[in-house]
């Protein structure tokens, strides 16, 4: 799939801590109606993604981080969906996470992660749980900052999937980079990033066997 993801978000004290919430929109991205069909030309549909984050740590910046998101996805045209009711793709899905920060000298600091997320779809066998494990460094020599990131996770579904008659297990691994320029052009509150990765996913059904390639770029405002 592709598409052209907006964000914007704010951030507030609260009590003895910090409260940031940020709402994103996924309006283009394009999805198989029937990923499953073998013969002839797969066609695509359009897929709607909506969500938020809230993300709380505390005052000060301290090193603990909690954050939770919540994301719905409603998919246009699900051909799938709608010859069985238990391959329906659209739904929501949950993910709370619990960061810790390491500062290992000036400017750079390693982070591990550590979550949990439902995938709550409308079809039985589109739902699962998952846990994940995360690993992220961070440099940062203003005016630039580097973020590289190594992520396991792993997602059991909920039910046996109809056309291959076996429950769906996945692992997935992520490897991610991200370039981050700020004060772009001599203003403050300009910023712009680029960023790529690499995306592998083993299911105990082939099918769902996969490797991606991840690539960004963003031009942002400070407010």
């Amino acid at each position: 799939s592709r598409g052209l993801s907006l964000e914007a978000g704010v951030s507030q004290p609260v009590g003895s801590g910090t409260l940031d919430l940020s709402v994103n929109w996924l309006p283009m991205e394009e999805v198989w109606k029937n990923p499953y069909e073998e013969e002839g030309r797969k066609s695509e549909t359009a897929a709607d993604t909506c969500g938020m984050r809230v993300k709380w740590q505390p005052s000060g910046g301290g090193p603990w981080e909690l954050g939770y998101a919540l994301q719905r996805t409603s998919v246009e045209r699900d051909a799938i969906g709608d010859l069985e009711s238990d391959l329906k793709r659209s739904g929501w899905t949950h993910e709370l996470d619990l960061k810790r920060c390491f500062p290992l000298q000036s400017g750079l600091s390693l982070t591990p992660v550590l979550g949990a997320g439902y995938g709550d779809k409308d079809g039985e066998s589109n739902r699962y749980w998952e846990g994940k494990a995360e690993l992220m460094l961070q440099g940062v020599r203003p005016p630039w900052i580097f973020v590289g990131l190594i992520s396991g996770a792993y997602q059991h579904y909920c039910k046996a999937h109809p056309l291959y008659g076996d429950t769906r297990r996945e692992a997935i691994i992520t490897l991610f980079a991200q370039v981050i320029r700020r004060d772009l052009l001599g203003r403050e509150n300009l910023f712009a990033s680029l960023g790529g990765g690499y995306l592998r996913s083993d299911a105990n059904i082939d099918f769902f066997d996969s490797q991606s390639f991840i690539s960004l770029a963003t031009v942002g405002v400070d407010f």
